[in-house]
């Protein structure tokens, strides 16, 4: 194998290694030199100084890049990655779905290969930037691609009407001593208001309707702290342990004459990407475990503080409800 990637995944790209050829295999092997950076980031409270310098990701992918292709870094045009990309995203899709079916090896709760394969966009654009070389931009696009064939990837936006200006601040109250914690705290469960607020029938009701799903909340509600320049989070697919993930703005702190508020970035195949910017008492709903999205760099003097609400299908609640009783 031209890469190293860490043991709990090896046998995994080791099997699916040997069936494919050329520059399909070239890009296989790029896509998981990019996801075994990404698995080593920190994380969960990433800030861009942590990958900066000598800890620079890109030269380690810069560095794979030319090593894995040699000459045909000149030789091989745009369009012709662009279609190898095409090819290898048709059989990994096809591969994880095949895999997917299980059963997976013991201690593991999904297929190593889906589970490595999503930290792949995060080692391939680390400062969150769709990468314009050719041969990265098609091992990025294969990923996104194939996680929105294997998953659902819809976003909606909407308002919470009923979060005025009190509520608003008993919520911000609440959050107070996380914030203050900064990035690290992210991950803390909310108090009463929060709790409430993430449960509320009129917020599942939102939800639906936004995304056009049958979709209740899971009980997992978070607050999620951006409060240091550089803070933010490197494009990824979401666990498919929920089925939609509810980000809630409470409050965002923008410089005075800022024009540009850090984003939720939703990312296509088709290389576009949709900036989601909050203000208090907004929220973005995504089906995140086919999206591969991300949260843009905070500036100096800007912070974020959101409310993250998990939902699930009835249907996915039933299973685990009766997987816990047997």
């Amino acid at each position: 194998m031209g890469i190293r990637v860490d043991k709990r995944f090896r046998p995994a790209v080791a099997s699916v290694r040997v069936k494919i050829r050329g520059r399909e295999r070239r890009l296989f092997d790029l896509i998981c030199f990019a996801a075994n950076l990404a698995f080593h980031f920190p994380r969960p409270d990433i800030n861009l100084e942590d990958l900066s310098r000598a800890r620079d990701p890109r030269r380690s992918l810069a560095r794979a890049r030319s090593r894995l292709f040699g000459s045909q870094l000149r030789t091989t045009r745009a369009p012709e990655w662009a279609r190898s990309g095409a090819r290898l995203a048709t059989f990994l899709t096809r591969e994880l779905r095949a895999r997917a079916a299980g059963p997976f090896p013991a201690g593991e709760k999904y297929d190593p290969l889906s589970v490595l394969l999503a930290y792949a966009c995060g080692g391939i654009a680390a400062d969150c930037a769709v990468p314009r070389d050719p041969i990265l931009r098609a091992a990025w696009t294969t990923v996104v691609r194939v996680f929105a064939a294997l998953l659902p990837s819809k976003v909606g936006t909407f308002r919470v009407d009923w979060l005025d200006r009190r509520a608003l601040r008993i919520l911000n109250r609440e959050a107070a001593a996380g914030r203050r914690q900064g990035r690290a705290a992210s991950g803390l469960r909310p108090g009463r208001a929060g709790r409430m607020l993430g449960l509320d029938p009129r917020l599942t009701a939102l939800v639906q309707r936004s995304l056009r799903k049958n979709l209740i909340p899971s009980y997992e509600v978070r607050y999620v702290f951006y409060t240091r320049p550089g803070d933010y989070f490197w494009p990824h697919p979401d666990d498919e342990e929920d089925d939609a993930n509810v980000f809630i703005c409470l409050s965002h702190r923008v410089p005075r004459g800022s024009r540009r508020r850090s984003a939720f970035l939703a990312y296509r195949p088709d290389g576009s990407v949709e900036r989601y910017e909050l203000t208090p008492g907004s929220a973005v709903a995504a089906e995140s475990q086919g999206l591969v999205h991300g949260r843009e760099p905070v500036q100096p003097g800007e912070r974020v503080t959101l409310l993250a609400v998990a939902m699930k299908t009835p249907t996915k609640m039933r299973k685990e409800a009766r997987a816990k009783t047997t």
